[in-house]
């Protein structure tokens, strides 16, 4: 699975493509942790799931990954966009987002970075 975790001016962005396995996707979210907990204020994420292939993911990946995110306590509200390119992605994402129970943690769903952009730039 080839990913990549870039610092941008005005968010973190996150690229992944090819096929993810669960124990991939929780070193990806390690990563991407590490470099948030490093600030005071946690950035906007972009995360561009545009050719991923998530036939080594099942529902209690998807889980764990929500748990994470219920259980993580950021200095500030922040915004995640993830840009997707198949239903199947997509779909996976929608499942995300219905358990995410941070309130810290706004989720929406894109097929088009320009408008993933500019969510995270609206207030």
């Amino acid at each position: 699975m080839p990913y990549s975790v870039a610092e941008k001016s005005a968010f973190l962005l996150v690229t992944v493509t090819g096929k993810i396995t669960g124990a991939e996707l929780h070193k990806l979210i390690d990563e991407g942790e590490a470099i948030l907990k490093t600030r005071p204020r946690w950035a906007n994420n972009l995360v561009d799931l545009r050719g991923l292939d998530l036939s080594g993911l099942g529902f209690t990946d998807i889980m764990g990954f929500a748990g994470r995110k219920v259980a993580t306590n950021p200095p500030n509200p922040f915004k995640t966009a993830i840009v997707v390119d198949s239903q199947s992605v997509g779909g996976y994402v929608r499942m995300l987002q219905n358990l995410n129970r941070n309130p810290a943690i706004a989720i929406e769903t894109f097929e088009d970075v320009a408008a993933a952009e500019q969510w995270l730039a609206a207030a």
